[in-house]
């Protein structure tokens, strides 16, 4: 099995990679202040970027444990897509009762976290609502016509061939 080319040679280097991940991660409320639509490239964008790079990178050399939530994220993300702006709405509903915080820097974050988890409920909602389910149905469909279609074939008399 060869090695990818990218592979940190050292344990050390990789855990120090997913350390100043962790740290960038950390400090971005303090250090970047988003716009309605999250951290853009110079207001944590950039920062981001870094942080899936070094642990990108780390990944190669050590194993990286992914929570579950993570993996349920990845399982309704196209329902998310489909109805993030939905989600928003509903967050922007609720917006304006954060007006009376004083700093700026808090009442956009909180902002920022109300339209990620409004979102996320309504992607969820959606998924197992519409998406699971109309899945499940096409995919018993095509099962169905493909058994019909393939049995069809099988019982079939054998074609004459062409000279």
């Amino acid at each position: 099995t060869s090695k990818s080319p990218w592979t940190i040679p050292s344990r050390g280097v990789a855990k120090l990679f997913i350390g100043l991940a962790l740290a960038a991660f950390i400090t971005l409320p303090w250090t970047h202040v988003p716009t309605v639509y999250g951290p853009t490239f110079t207001n944590g964008g950039m920062t981001m970027f870094v942080m899936f790079t070094l642990t990108a990178l780390a990944s190669k050399t050590i194993n990286i444990h992914v929570p579950r939530w993570f993996v349920w994220l990845g399982t309704i993300s196209y329902s998310l897509y489909l109805t993030q702006r939905l989600g928003f709405l509903v967050a922007d509903s609720i917006a304006p009762q954060l007006a009376s915080l004083q700093n700026k820097a808090t009442r956009e974050w909180l902002h920022f976290a109300l339209r990620m988890a409004s979102a996320v409920a309504v992607g969820a909602f959606f998924y197992y609502a519409a998406e699971a389910p109309l899945s499940k149905w096409t995919r018993n469909t095509l099962m169905r016509i493909t058994r019909k279609a393939t049995a069809k074939n099988t019982n079939a008399p054998a074609s004459p061939k062409t000279a």
